[in-house]
């Protein structure tokens, strides 16, 4: 509770001068978000319902929503959505803020709306699951596109796999120009790997054997591995940047092994909070330069690195930092650039 506490206060603090949740009002056209509902509760499943306005994400809790003690729920963006009785909007920032009152859900259509609609869509208007994507547009015609930065051009929902392949491309763009525009040679890790639960015993690094819930760069064979599971957790719990703030940080790793600034091929909670730095710098990058980065990512990436610290001893070889050097170092490269990850660890 103190952690949570101490957490919720930092972030605050630092990000109270951008712009926060986006709060829905009754006048005006509230903004496109990605809509979620709760399809069960018991097993806590949660399915995707597109990109929508707000009040047609309600409509659809209410129509999809499974009711529980007369209330159904789901997400819009960052905002939880409560459907009392199937007719009442209430939301919400967080779980630790007040419900507020939106209005109502609308009515369903009347029949001769509904054939209008079925008309209109014979005629032309073929995006079925309205993720602006149309005809042989969308490989994904039935599940609508989740506009979030990654691979969003195929009108398919995003996977981790293409969450994967768009960092590692972006990552390696920029630490090539990085090093370019240093006159240094640069040279990409020969792979990135991915594991999980069921197969991870079937392979082995040239430092090791595989560690379930374990991200890490081998210096000895020069790849970068990913335990599947690790990160899509941190997709579902925090976002989907807090994963691939996880990879920035590995790649880090792997731009330290090519200055010669690994120890030994063994970390040091030196070498872990520079990564963490570099991570940052690649994050400004993400936000300006590639334009991966949306509404509420650098959160994301921030509260991801404050939930890796630790309190190990600062001489314990498994030491990566507390949680608020880790934050802070993250922030340190996002705001001053590659220059100061380097003099703060020399």
């Amino acid at each position: 509770m103190v952690r949570l506490f101490v957490i919720v206060i930092a972030l605050a603090m630092l990000f109270i001068p951008a712009a926060g949740f986006f709060a829905p009002t009754t006048s005006g056209q509230p903004q496109s978000g990605s809509c979620q509902v709760l399809t069960n509760w018991y097993t806590k499943t949660v399915s995707p319902l597109g990109y929508s306005s707000f009040q047609t994400c309600a409509d659809n809790i209410a129509a999809t929503g499974q009711l529980r003690n007369n209330m159904q729920v789901g997400l819009w963006g960052k905002l939880q959505i409560a459907i009392m009785d199937s007719t009442s909007i209430y939301y919400r920032q967080s779980s630790h803020t007040q419900w507020l009152s939106y209005g109502t859900v609308s009515p369903p259509l009347h029949d001769e709306e509904a054939n209008e609609d079925e008309t209109h869509e014979e005629v032309g208007n073929d995006d079925i699951d309205n993720d602006g994507f149309v005809g042989s547009q969308d490989r994904c015609p039935q599940q609508a596109e989740n506009k979030n930065g990654f691979a969003d051009n195929d009108g398919c929902p995003d996977s981790l796999q293409d969450l994967i392949d768009t960092m590692t491309t972006d990552l390696g763009n920029f630490w090539q120009q990085t090093f370019a525009n240093a006159d240094r040679p640069y040279d990409l890790p020969a792979r990135v790997s991915t594991y999980n639960h069921r197969n991870y015993t079937q392979f082995t690094s040239a430092c090791g054997p595989m560690i379930l819930n374990n991200a890490f760069y081998c210096p000895l064979d020069r790849r970068i591995y990913l335990d599947e599971e690790l990160l899509n957790r941190a997709m579902q719990e925090t976002g989907d940047y807090a994963a691939a703030v996880i990879i920035a940080h590995e790649w880090a790793h792997q731009v330290q092994h090519q200055l010669h600034r690994l120890q030994n091929n063994r970390y040091t909670i030196f070498e872990e909070l520079e990564a963490d730095c570099l991570a940052g710098v690649y994050t400004k990058h993400a936000e300006v330069g590639s334009q991966l980065l949306e509404e509420g990512d650098l959160e994301e990436g921030a509260v991801k690195m404050y939930a890796l610290g630790d309190f190990a001893p600062w001489f314990d070889p498994q030491a990566h930092g507390t949680p608020n050097q880790r934050l802070q170092s993250f922030l340190a490269g996002y705001r001053q650039g590659v220059s100061t990850c380097f003099s703060a660890s020399n």
